[in-house]
Parts: C-alpha cells; structure tokens; sequence
C-alpha cells in the first residue's frame, strides 16, 4: 500500500473499515455503533489490551497515511466515504461508484439511475467515474 500511495495515477478501492478505524468496524467495545473519527484517545476505549491497540492503531495510521498520498479511491459505500473525509482524505479523491442493476421486466420500462446511460442486454453495470484525468472505467 505503501508502494503504491507514492507512484502517480493510483487509484485504491477501500472495502473495510481498517483505513479509517482500529477497532471492530465502528462498533464500541460495548456493541454501540462509534460515530467519532479515528483518534488515539477515542479509540482506546475500544480495547482491552492496551500493547495490541498500540500496535494496531499503528498499522491502522500508516494505512490512512498511504490512502491520504492516493491519486484515486473508490469506496463501497457513502457511509465509508464520510469516514475518510473526516480522517483527512481529500473529498475530492474519494469517490463512490453508481453501481446499479437492471432487470428487464415484460411491458415495463427500465429504471436507470441518473450517472448510468442506457445499455442493452446488461443486468450489471459500474458507470463511468470521472477523476482528474478524463479516464473513467464501464
């Protein structure tokens, strides 16, 4: 990850929380979900053993400062975009794919979402993401 955050043109897909969050995947060591940002004195209540969170919060650090050098990352999900905004990771490096399905039923229309043009004979389909450079992927 390290390697990759210092060439250019990189592009990262996140699809966990261990970029953004030390613990449990933003859940409390009680089971309640955490909705602060990762920071050492908020995220030592997640953990009974103080050596492991050290270590842990460590490797979690170092992967968020490799993500934050990303030329491109794509998220899963608007909830796990939020999260590394508000761990640093510029807003407009992060992006989320419109990621939709169709089905053709008989003698109805397709519903599209707005970011995904119409295609014929497709059921799955990943839009075109537009970053710095003009390229995108279908």
């Amino acid at each position: 990850l390290e390697w990759a955050a210092g060439r250019r043109d990189t592009l990262l897909t996140v699809q966990d929380h261990r970029s953004f969050c030390p613990s449990r995947g933003k859940w409390t060591l009680a089971g309640e979900p955490c909705r602060e940002p990762m920071a050492p004195e908020t995220c030592a209540a997640c953990f009974e053993d103080e050596a492991y969170f050290g270590e842990i919060l460590g490797l979690t650090e170092r992967r968020l400062s490799a993500v934050r050098r990303m030329s491109g990352v794509t998220v899963l999900s608007r909830f796990m975009r939020e999260e590394l905004v508000k761990v640093g990771v510029d807003p407009t490096r992060v992006r989320v794919p419109c990621v939709r399905s169709f089905w053709r039923r008989p003698g109805r229309a397709v519903r599209r979402a707005p970011c995904c043009p119409p295609r014929k004979r497709t059921r799955w389909r990943i839009c075109r993401t537009n970053w710095a450079g003009g390229a995108g992927w279908r």
